[in-house]
């Protein structure tokens, strides 16, 4: 596998947000994530989400 500039960049994207989701909550990382931890993981970027408008507005 060749991982590009722009892959690892993506990467690093993706990371750094992973780290904002987590806000100093220490993270379990595995190769596979169920379909139960992906659905885990999508609610609690929401609600992150959510969080960031409502103090925007």
């Amino acid at each position: 596998m060749v991982l590009t500039p722009q892959g690892a960049q993506r990467i690093a994207v993706w990371l750094n947000q992973l780290a904002a989701v987590a806000n100093g909550v220490p993270l379990e990382w595995s190769g596979s994530w169920s379909e139960e931890d992906m659905a885990d993981a999508r609610a609690a970027a929401m609600r992150q989400l959510e969080e960031r408008e409502k103090q925007g507005d």
